[in-house]
């Protein structure tokens, strides 16, 4: 496969148009041009004879010019031969080919919309969810027709609803110039008897300055009931060191209840929540409620990542 993204970059070096094929030296006299082979690939995959079309390929992808054509047609082949193996390690292997050649088509030609889809779909397949949805969306973002814009959203929704496991995790350093978020005051004044009476502040009472580290993981799981329905649950934890423990600050929170997956864009949660928090390594109190999550895609042309939530 090096040999393939070697000689490709080369090609695009001298700008080899995605859907053209210019003519190949060759070494004898009796081996097929790329255009004959190219077309006969192209007829094989057609006939769905998806190993008899990368055996007319490969050739082609390990010669001195390697054009564009060649390795997307090579990618998109070893996409459709990957759906029809059932021996899972020829299968991953396949998929690695086709995300190999088409990646570096487009890591050249990142406007290249047709590239990226089936970058995308080569991803989808391999059950890399991540990035196929960063691809997917990316394809919406553009200007593309109606029928594709469709086929995207029902991969889209796919990998939605086979969505079982999250997590995220985070670290930071948390500068601070009033940890415990202390008055400066070093007098205050307390009512006694109806009488204001002043009182000197203790030193630790006032306003410390330090660095501490910040902490911030959590992850979640998702029940399929039914075709829209899951159930949900997860945990989240944040935790705030400082030294000497004084201002420890911890939230420990975990929810559960149903999600909806309303259509394409939109997806909605009912979930019960209980919290706890810590300061100081001493409980500071309990909390308990419920709270609605909505979330909604406002356009094709949002960009990835971006959602309109609401909480209750």
């Amino acid at each position: 496969m090096t040999t393939i993204l070697v000689r490709f970059c080369q090609a695009l070096a001298v700008a080899v148009p995605l859907l053209s094929v210019a003519p190949v030296p060759v070494a004898a006299e009796d081996a097929p041009s790329p255009d004959a082979a190219v077309a006969e690939a192209q007829a094989l995959l057609g006939a769905g004879r998806f190993d008899e079309a990368l055996a007319v390929l490969r050739p082609l992808t390990e010669g001195d010019q390697v054009y564009a054509e060649v390795i997307f047609l090579f990618g998109l082949t070893a996409i459709e031969a990957s759906r029809h193996r059932s021996d899972e390690a020829e299968r991953e292997a396949l998929l690695d080919e086709a995300i190999g050649a088409l990646h570096v088509m487009l890591t050249a030609r990142p406007e290249l919309v047709r590239v990226r889809l089936e970058l995308a779909r080569a991803f989808f397949y391999k059950e890399e969810d991540g990035l196929a949805r960063r691809h997917f969306e990316r394809v919406l973002a553009g200007d593309v027709p109606d029928s594709v814009k469709a086929n995207v959203q029902r991969f889209l929704s796919q990998i939605r609803a086979r969505r079982r496991w999250t997590a995220y995790l985070g670290a930071s350093i948390v500068p601070d110039t009033n940890i415990g978020g202390a008055s400066d005051d070093e007098t205050i004044y307390i009512e006694v008897f109806g009488v204001e009476l002043p009182f000197t502040r203790a030193a630790e009472d006032l306003p410390t300055s330090g660095v501490g580290v910040s902490v911030w993981t959590g992850g979640g799981y998702e029940h399929p009931l039914s075709d829209r329905l899951r159930l949900r649950s997860g945990v989240d934890l944040a935790v705030k060191d400082h030294a000497g423990g004084r201002f420890d600050d911890a939230n420990f929170a975990i929810h559960a209840g149903p999600r909806w997956l309303v259509d394409p864009r939109t997806e909605l949660s009912v979930l019960a929540n209980a919290s706890r928090r810590w300061v100081g390594g001493s409980v500071e109190h309990n909390a308990a409620g419920a709270r609605i999550e909505a979330r909604r895609r406002l356009t094709d042309r949002t960009p990835p990542g971006s959602t309109a939530t609401t909480g209750a």
